[in-house]
């Protein structure tokens, strides 16, 4: 996305989170490991490993303590509200 083509803050912060996404997704979670994450956390799809031996590693050794599972906002209906309206309170700004 080019930055001249930004028109406010909400498609700022979306662009910077895609860009993140995509260079996170690049390297594999284990510290010290620079190899492509190819394989991604079932319960939370954020962090990225290069072997199912790294994922079971980093699982043991932390990812299990802070990893969430993403809610389904088809599943709650209160989060699209938030979400509808922080977007609503982003176009306002």
């Amino acid at each position: 996305m080019n930055p001249s083509n930004i028109n406010n803050k909400h498609d700022a912060t979306l662009a910077i989170i895609a860009h993140l996404r995509s260079v996170q997704q690049t390297v594999c979670a284990v510290v010290g490991c620079f190899k492509p994450g190819t394989k991604t956390c079932a319960a939370c799809l954020e962090v990225h490993y290069c072997s199912a031996e790294h994922q079971k590693q980093h699982w043991k050794s932390h990812h299990k303590k802070v990893c969430v599972t993403l809610p389904d906002p088809l599943c709650d209906p209160g989060l699209g509200r938030i979400a509808s309206r922080r977007i609503f309170e982003l176009k306002n700004e």
